[in-house]
């Protein structure tokens, strides 16, 4: 609870993805392929670049070495 804030109406959002024991982000992936398809077709900008992609990679790798399951 933040003291004077009202929280606004927030619209419906996808459902989260469903992994078994774990439920989590929303189902979303749709948007960053079809932004993929649109920036190779010409139609719109890249909303990440490939930098972000690489430090995504990075942070994911870091999670599997910490739970050991890779090492």
């Amino acid at each position: 609870h933040v003291e004077n804030y009202q929280m606004p109406e927030l619209p419906e959002t996808n459902p989260p993805n469903d992994y078994g024991p774990f439920k989590g982000s929303a189902a979303n992936h749709h948007y960053v392929i079809e932004n993929v398809v649109d920036t190779l077709n010409g139609k719109g900008e890249s909303t990440a670049t490939a930098f972000d992609g690489m430090k995504v990679v990075s942070i994911i790798e870091k999670i599997y070495k910490a739970s050991g399951f890779i090492k």
